[in-house]
């Protein structure tokens, strides 16, 4: 290897990882809009999280940009994510907030319809759970309620059930405005996301044995 090569191979190493990591957070990111528009809103279902609080409002203003409603909701968090994380994560975050929303914005895609809304809940946990589980492997996330549930994992507990209990308050205030029926279909997706994301993160893990891209603490960050 030349010493050109030797001199550049740094900065293509970084710009390799920076893509990869754009490239999860946009795979992920689009899986989790697709199963939004095709399986959730078609069977008036609704997720958990600031997504899940953005399809609230909308039922109040159906003029609501569902896109800049999550962005919006996700600027206090991410200033969590800069204070309690990387720089890196926090950058990565921002750019990943930002793909979700303009994705949420842009892409409508067509409608599939079910029997029985419980089909739908399932198969979009499914495809839910595994975009998440891949936004969980880049360098940072989506923003919302991922943030919570990862900063609570670097104390060590699983991520799955926190975010199945924080979503909970959600589904509760969503009896209100989808109706008892609705919210309870939606249970079920959130349980099944939930299961889906704890059991391929938790596999991720042990396959990998190494330290996750997001786990930097207060006292790392501070020292950059």
């Amino acid at each position: 290897m030349s010493s050109i090569d030797k001199h550049h191979w740094p900065c293509l190493q970084k710009m390799t990882a920076v893509g990869q990591n754009l490239g999860l957070l946009t795979l992920g990111s689009l899986g989790w809009v697709l199963g939004m528009y095709m399986f959730l809103l078609p069977h008036h279902l609704f997720s958990g999280g600031l997504v899940g609080i953005s399809l609230l409002a909308r039922q109040w203003f159906p003029s609501l940009d569902l896109g800049l409603c999550c962005f919006v909701l996700n600027i206090p968090l991410l200033l969590l994510g800069w204070t309690r994380f990387s720089r890196a994560f926090f950058l990565y975050s921002l750019c990943g907030t930002a793909i979700f929303s303009l994705l949420a914005s842009w892409c409508h895609f067509p409608a599939v319809t079910f029997p029985h809304p419980l089909i739908a809940a399932l198969v979009a946990g499914l495809i839910c759970g595994l975009s998440s589980a891949v936004i969980f492997e880049s360098a940072g996330c989506t923003g919302g309620l991922d943030i919570l549930a990862l900063a609570f994992a670097l104390g060590g507990r699983r991520i799955g059930p926190l975010i199945i209990a924080i979503n909970g308050v959600i589904l509760i205030c969503g009896v209100r405005v989808f109706g008892l029926a609705e919210t309870l279909h939606s249970v079920v997706f959130v349980v099944t996301h939930g299961y889906v994301v704890d059991v391929l993160q938790h596999t991720m893990l042990r396959k990998n044995n190494s330290h996750k891209p997001w786990q930097f603490n207060t006292s790392q960050r501070s020292s950059r």
